[in-house]
């Protein structure tokens, strides 16, 4: 079980469209994407699964300056003369660390709606987007008043002092994703982290349980 909560194996997913997700997701998605369509919307995927070595990519990408940092409120960060603390705290501000992110489940995907899409749009999964007077306010709205019952909700949604920003993009399948990360627990964080290889994880290493408790365990339904 260790690997598909950390993103090592494929044998959990299914196809949907040209996403993989997981098997136990695929007749709600299917159901909440008919119902959108039924609605107007041209609801995408824009990130389902991820496997462990892509998230590596990002998280090191984001570690050298390569991808773009935001704060909380979706501001650019320049992280030239950071230490390791701070460029780790920039990153888990949008990013869990490799091996615990909810993406690696197949159970939680980012959405936006194509039909809100110029074909030269250049998505960028910002706060503006979903907000209202963005181009994807229509399809945040009809997913507030809708997703529940489907099975899906937004682990992400609400501005805490501490943990992830609020990502209104991030829908999840709530049985099997909370069943999943029940089985998360701190200790197999931690034995995870001692083999890990990525960039500043010895910052990771040193604050185990704050990160656990504040960014890969919180959720803020």
């Amino acid at each position: 079980m260790i690997d598909v909560l950390t993103g090592q194996t494929e044998r959990h997913l299914v196809m949907f469209r040209k996403w993989q997700v997981h098997r136990d997701v695929l007749i709600p998605l299917q159901n909440l994407f008919t119902a959108a369509d039924a609605s107007g919307l041209r609801l995408q995927i824009a990130s389902s699964f991820r496997s462990y070595e892509r998230q590596v990519i990002i998280w090191n990408e984001k570690s050298r300056g390569i991808r773009p940092l935001y704060d909380r409120l979706g501001n650019l960060i320049d992280i030239a003369g950071f230490s390791s603390e701070e460029v780790v705290e920039a990153i888990l501000n949008w990013s869990t660390p490799p091996g615990c992110s909810r993406h690696h489940w197949g159970t939680d995907f980012d959405y936006y709606d194509l039909s809100r899409c110029s074909k030269d749009y250049k998505l960028k999964l910002t706060p503006d987007e979903y907000a209202p007077g963005g181009p994807f306010e229509r399809a945040a709205h009809w997913l507030a008043q809708n997703m529940e019952s489907f099975g899906f909700f937004q682990p992400y949604n609400l501005s805490l002092a501490r943990g992830p920003a609020p990502e209104p993009w991030h829908l999840s399948a709530k049985i099997p994703a909370q069943t999943l990360q029940k089985q998360f627990d701190f200790a197999l964080f931690q034995n995870f982290l001692q083999s890990a290889q990525f960039d500043r994880v010895e910052v990771l290493r040193s604050q185990a349980q704050r990160i656990f408790d504040e960014f890969v365990q919180s959720e803020s339904e």
